[in-house]
């Protein structure tokens, strides 16, 4: 069957973590965009029971050998995550652990003032977020701004906003500049909360016929049981 995806809808990946018994423990999905060639983590789960294990940080390295056999040496990894500043009192201190945990998956906040496009008809842009990269390969850790900038252009328009106006300003916030540093999230590594991975497996499935309104279904599907993390 080819490829039934519409014009400009990313293609959706899905790795899941099991243990020795066939038990899924965690779970990710990540979206490639073309032509840009950059890559959108959205979902990352993990059984409440199996954290600490490395499970997450299994799967971003399983993420990262799929993205290098798939895509481009370039390769860029976005995510999100809220600001702990922006949101409601409630929901900072688990944005704070957030940052910490994502701090140990190797991501940096992209130094530009992100406005995430809306995702649905019903909904608004959301502004309390970070964008983030996988920083483990980016050179000097700064990333080029064209490449930020056809990354975003891809993401505005999956959601067939390519003519918003917080597109305009974000990319000519960009045009005007070589390179897009990355800064830390806040936490350092002195004490890790993730571990190491222990006779974990992981399996990859590239889902063809999923599209964005469909991403909580597959994380439910994938990791139920999960305490699951959604990275927007």
């Amino acid at each position: 069957m080819g490829d039934v995806r519409p014009a400009k809808q990313p293609e959706l990946h899905m790795i899941v973590a099991c243990d020795p018994g066939e038990r899924v423990v965690g779970g990710i999905i990540v979206e490639r965009y073309r032509p840009s060639e950059c890559w959108l983590a959205t979902y990352i789960a993990v059984r409440l029971e199996d954290r600490g294990k490395g499970v997450a940080t299994g799967l971003m390295a399983e993420v990262a050998r799929t993205i290098r056999l798939n895509g481009r040496s370039d390769w860029l990894l976005f995510a999100e995550t809220e600001n702990p500043a922006l949101v409601p009192d409630a929901e900072a201190a688990w944005a704070r652990t957030r940052l910490q945990v994502l701090t140990e998956l190797d991501m940096r906040r992209v130094d530009i003032e992100y406005v995430q496009p809306a995702l649905a008809a019903s909904k608004r842009p959301c502004r309390d977020l970070f964008l983030l990269c996988y920083a483990q390969d980016a050179p000097n850790r700064t990333l080029p701004a064209a490449r930020v900038m056809d990354f975003l252009r891809d993401f505005y328009a999956a959601l067939h906003q390519q003519d918003s106006a917080e597109l305009r300003r974000l990319t000519s916030e960009l045009s005007h500049r070589d390179n897009v540093q990355t800064l830390p999230l806040v936490f350092a590594r002195d004490d890790s909360v993730l571990g190491r991975a222990r006779s974990i497996s992981f399996s990859h499935h590239s889902v063809r016929r999923a599209y964005h309104h469909t991403q909580e279904a597959l994380v439910s599907q994938a990791t139920r049981g999960a305490s699951a993390g959604d990275l927007r």
